[in-house]
């Protein structure tokens, strides 16, 4: 479990810098620190959790780990979906961790008026916002999110494993450190969790 402090610190800074309890969740972008927040989430409360990726790997491990609803970008309409779930509403809060523009957008699209929305996924240049229609009118709030806090965000990693949070199915594969291309390979197809490698 301490192999995976990095991505869990991360998830732990994204999902809690503001209330999750009794709130509706969206998280864009299913990598291991999405997953994580999507438990996470269960964990502190919230009432529904929203996922969103490309990967139908990464949405199935999604919904292991605490998602009610997954929509794979490309087939599903997430931002009809999750306001159909949320009655027309959107969600309280987005997670977005993916850093694409479609997802950004798309995510703050979902997101109800009066939301938060907390930004992990980098871009890989600038992206374009309605911020009159998304932000501005909607009155959200956005908090820009790096790294983890420290100490805060350790002790609070504690608490939560102490209290129960299993991110057990979250290291899908274990090989031998001599076997590190082949974990390298598994990792880049995006066909998998977290892989632990023993020296």
């Amino acid at each position: 479990m301490a192999a995976i402090h990095d991505p869990f610190g991360n998830a732990v800074h994204t999902a809690l810098v503001d209330s999750l309890v009794g709130n509706t969740v969206l998280i864009t972008g299913c990598g291991p620190i999405g997953i994580i927040a999507a438990a996470i989430a269960k964990k502190a409360g919230a009432s529904k959790v929203f996922a969103s990726d490309l990967n139908d790997y990464r949405l199935d491990l999604a919904r292991k780990m605490g998602a009610d609803k997954v929509y794979k970008v490309g087939r599903d309409d997430m931002v009809a979906g999750v306001l159909k779930e949320t009655h027309g509403l959107g969600a309280d809060v987005l997670l977005e961790m993916a850093g694409h523009p479609s997802s950004i957008n798309d995510g703050l699209k979902a997101l109800r008026k009066g939301g938060w929305a907390a930004l992990l996924g980098l871009p890989a240049g600038p992206v374009e916002v309605d911020l009159a229609d998304q932000v501005i009118f909607k009155g959200i709030k956005i908090y820009g999110i790096n790294g983890r806090r420290m100490f805060d965000n350790w002790y609070m990693m504690q608490a939560l494993l102490r209290g129960g949070l299993d991110l057990t199915p979250m290291i899908t594969h274990r090989f031998k450190f001599e076997e590190f291309e082949q974990a390298f390979e598994l990792a880049i197809s995006g066909n998998s969790g977290k892989i632990i490698l023993y020296p």
